[in-house]
């Protein structure tokens, strides 16, 4: 796909918002489906098998997506419904207060709330990863190398964001 003298063809642009916004790898694939069709008539079975998921796993993303207004869906009578992604001005803002289930997922959430520039709430995300990772450390049985890497990367990116709100 390169030559010597060109850069690299990028097939897709993915837009920050989007790449920002925290979608799960079905949520992210299924929105590509219907994003490069425009309008997307797809059924479940064909979706997930494009897609390289089962048809509950291409339900529950739709749910998801519709959820937060994505997309949208057309039922269309006797026929297969209609999938359009909706305009960035429709889209839920993303729920940054819920409680996450372990510290890569706080970690992973205040790295996108830094680059939203949400500095005192990666810094919380920050600040709680760094709690949880020492506490999943205190708790295994064995010497975990990977587990203090973590805390360290995690106590580095807590620096920089507390630099960033100075």
């Amino acid at each position: 796909m390169t030559n010597t003298e060109t850069k690299p063809i990028r097939p897709i642009t993915v837009d920050m918002d989007l790449d920002l916004y925290g979608l799960d790898p079905y949520e992210f694939r299924i929105y590509g489906h219907i994003a490069r069709r425009g309008d997307c008539y797809s059924n479940l079975k064909t979706m997930g098998a494009i897609c390289n998921m089962s048809v509950r796993q291409a339900q529950y993303a739709l749910k998801k997506l519709k959820d937060k207004n994505l997309i949208t869906q057309k039922k269309r009578k006797g026929t297969t419904d209609l999938y359009q992604i909706t305009d960035k001005s429709s889209w839920k803002q993303p729920d940054y207060n819920n409680k996450l289930d372990n510290a890569l997922e706080y970690f992973n959430r205040a790295l996108i709330r830094r680059e939203l520039k949400d500095y005192q709430g990666a810094f919380q995300d920050f600040k709680k990863s760094v709690e949880l990772f020492e506490e999943e450390l205190l708790q295994l049985e064995k010497h975990s190398t990977r587990k203090e890497k973590d805390i360290q990367d995690a106590r580095k990116e807590l620096i920089k964001t507390k630099e960033k709100i100075n």
